[in-house]
């Protein structure tokens, strides 16, 4: 997944007010490549969310490797199981 340096840096400089939130959504209702891309809306209207999972991260990124990057490209999966649910 990629992730601004906008988004790093604010984290990085307000770690106590940024939580990363990962939602995962079913298959079936993915939005394609083709509406990411262009801004369309999904097809779905997602009004079943109890089908989704939510994951919180506190403190998701650590510092930048180079300030000439536009962003970075994070591993969905290992931040995935950093995440932890809400009770």
């Amino acid at each position: 997944m990629f992730v601004t340096k906008n988004e790093i840096l604010t984290a990085l400089n307000k770690p106590e007010h940024y939580i990363l939130a990962l939602v995962q959504v079913p298959r079936d209702q993915i939005i394609s490549d083709d509406n990411a891309l262009t801004g369309q809306e999904a097809t779905t209207d997602y009004q079943d969310l109890e089908e989704c999972a939510i994951r919180y991260i506190w403190q998701p990124f650590e510092a930048t490797s180079d300030w000439s990057d536009i962003g970075s490209i994070k591993d969905w999966n290992k931040l995935w199981k950093r995440g932890r649910q809400l009770e």
